[in-house]
């Protein structure tokens, strides 16, 4: 992560994010925040390219990025999770990220 980035966010976090691979960027940037995970956090979205997407997070992309880990982390096709027959979730037993 730049350190522009990091400055143009002073008193904040910022944590990038590939919008194709959300769930294992943001597990990935979430899992080595320790007590930054209090502070102020920001998300920088970039492209297939890597190239960070205009705009700047005043919320709305923080919304829409735990919008989306949360629906795809919760989805059992991605594996975190399995359904019972009456569609009830559970983590994931053999799901790596389960501890």
């Amino acid at each position: 992560h730049s350190q522009q980035m990091q400055e143009a966010y002073a008193g904040g976090r910022v944590i990038t994010v590939r919008r194709d691979n959300v769930v294992n960027d943001g597990f990935e940037a979430l899992s080595h925040l320790g007590m930054d995970l209090k502070r102020l956090l920001r998300i920088q979205f970039v492209d297939q390219f890597g190239e960070p997407e205009a705009g700047v997070d005043g919320g709305g992309l923080f919304k829409n990025f735990l919008d989306i880990l949360t629906r795809e982390a919760f989805n059992p096709v991605y594996g975190l999770f399995k359904t019972t027959e009456d569609q009830q979730l559970y983590p994931n037993p053999a799901s790596h990220l389960v501890t």
